[in-house]
């Protein structure tokens, strides 16, 4: 699904991940594990090559969002970026199971990370607030991990907010209990409200194709309390 120019939906098993065709591919996200050959299919799809992708923007550490970074990066040779506060989790020095109130979701996560611990990788390119790469800018908004991001892309007005947006949008009656610090979270929300987008595209829930930043506003305003 083309959203707009060259920014592309692929819809994956339970999320998706967003494809920048221009000169040179960019995916942001890749989803669950066994999800290369998906988004490798996409791209043959397009007419383009899988050695076209040049890059893999990782906008948090959580298995269903970098689970097939690894073998992308095997069969296309794209450079891994991610926030250098969730890189320790993608490459395996720290357990991503470590800090939430939760049992259940500790549990999870301990799980998960025991199943895929192959899908651990390297990352190429360490990202900080308000870096640009490929014409994007990088937000630091931390919350849902310590090292989320968002990725403004200024010439489309197009926000890419990973996990950052709850799924619900301004409709959410309990925390994400997979956000490691929600007050962090609603921060990052207000901050992403201020910025100049129109189009708001979360990996895991709808996707916001016109007027997007007055749909987090009115969040801010309902739930965090925030006036605008």
């Amino acid at each position: 699904m083309e959203i707009v120019k060259d920014i592309h939906c692929i819809k994956l098993l339970f999320n998706r991940a967003f494809l920048l065709a221009g000169k040179r591919l960019i995916l942001i996200d890749t989803g669950h594990p066994y999800q290369a050959k998906r988004i490798i299919r996409f791209i043959r799809a397009m007419g383009r090559k899988p050695e076209e992708l040049s890059l893999i923007i990782l906008t948090h550490h959580h298995i269903d969002h970098r689970g097939s970074a690894r073998v992308l990066k095997r069969i296309t040779g794209a450079k891994i970026a991610a926030h250098t506060d969730d890189i320790p989790f993608i490459e395996g020095e720290k357990h991503s199971y470590i800090g939430y109130r939760l049992w259940w979701i500790r549990f999870l996560l301990f799980l998960t990370e025991l199943i895929f611990q192959k899908e651990q990788v390297t990352v190429d390119i360490e990202l900080h607030d308000n870096n640009k790469i490929e014409g994007l800018v990088v937000y630091h908004t931390p919350g849902h991990t310590g090292g989320s991001i968002s990725l403004l892309l200024k010439s489309k007005k197009v926000l890419f907010c990973g996990d950052t947006v709850p799924y619900t949008l301004a409709k959410l009656k309990r925390p994400n209990p997979s956000t490691i610090n929600h007050k962090e979270e609603f921060m990052s929300i207000k901050k992403l409200s201020e910025l100049d987008f129109a189009i708001l595209l979360p990996n895991d829930c709808r996707m916001v194709l016109s007027d997007g930043v007055s749909v987090l506003k009115r969040f801010c305003h309902k739930e965090l309390g925030i006036r605008n």
